[in-house]
């Protein structure tokens, strides 16, 4: 009988024991149901995330790019051509694909003498929008510039006004350069079609009448002239522009960007003086520029047969 209430008592006291041990459970999964994925841990307060850092970084970088932009434009308004190539410059390493930003940088560099710099800016601007039309006309510039060798080509001249004026019909720029590289290559016909679409699309336009003045001229037509020659000169006549009002490629002394190295840029196909022609306007007053013009095509002509 000992024996066995001794059984029963060590039975149960088996029994406590396991009831006491702790129940073993298999370790939980992810909130996600996906195996081995684990919950992000959170940053340690008070520290910014690798995102917020980026964004500071971003915003300072854009600030900053604004600030020299800024100050480049102020240069350049004010005449100081190094200094705003400098900030163009800084800034474009901010923002290399800011149009304005190359536009304007190979303008100074163009002015700074440094035409290979220009060239190559403009180019790269092409690369970013070939839809720009001013970098096509810049481009233009340079290859019609007939005081630079290393980069006069007519044909190249011609290929970028083209695609100059396809991009923007509007703009009377184009065809009146298309006009004047007909006249260097001494293709009169073709010249007077484009000073007549200029004309049509810009009737204002001096340099159109005066050129369509000398193609007269120089084609015994003394009556269509001096009618041209009329209109070119009421148009050469200053005018009050409102208060505020700019022109594209303005500058403190009127002139482009292009025409302020000392090169000629085919400056001899651009209107003379015409405001001492007075109002009582006569061909044979134009007859000296009209002959100076002639001799001056004549000289390009030979250099670019040479």
């Amino acid at each position: 009988m000992k024996k066995v209430l001794v059984g029963a008592a060590l039975i149960l006291l088996l029994i406590g024991v396991i009831v006491g041990l702790p129940r073993f459970r298999p370790p939980e999964r992810a909130a996600s149901g996906s195996e081995g994925s684990a919950e992000p841990e959170a940053a340690a307060p008070g520290l910014p995330t690798a995102g917020a850092a980026a964004d500071t970084i971003g915003r300072k970088r854009i600030l900053r790019f604004w600030e020299l932009y800024r100050q480049a434009t102020a240069h350049r308004v004010a005449g100081r051509t190094r200094e705003a190539a400098a900030d163009y410059a800084r800034a474009l390493e901010l923002n290399r694909r800011h149009e304005d930003v190359l536009y304007y940088l190979g303008n100074m560099h163009f002015e700074l003498g440094e035409y290979g710099a220009a060239e190559q800016v403009w180019r790269r601007l092409v690369q970013v929008n070939p839809a720009s039309a001013r970098a096509h006309s810049r481009l233009g510039d340079l290859y019609m510039c007939t005081d630079l060798e290393e980069f006069l080509d007519l044909d190249a001249a011609r290929a970028e006004f083209d695609r100059a004026h396809q991009i923007n019909r509007e703009d009377a720029g184009p065809p009146l350069k298309l006009g004047q590289i007909a006249l260097l290559r001494d293709d009169l016909d073709t010249a007077l079609g484009y000073l007549d679409a200029v004309i049509g699309s810009n009737y204002t336009s001096v340099d159109a009448h005066y050129l369509r003045s000398y193609i007269a001229w120089k084609r015994g037509d003394e009556r269509q002239a001096e009618e041209s020659l009329a209109q070119a000169v009421l148009y050469a006549r200053p005018t009050e522009l409102p208060a505020g009002t700019s022109q594209e490629g303005d500058t403190q002394t009127g002139s482009t960007p292009l025409v302020q190295t000392g090169v000629r840029c085919a400056e001899v196909l651009h209107a003379a003086d015409l405001a001492a022609l007075g109002d009582s306007v006569r061909l044979e007053q134009a007859e000296p520029g009209f002959r100076q013009l002639d001799r001056s095509l004549a000289e390009i002509r030979q250099r670019l047969r040479s």
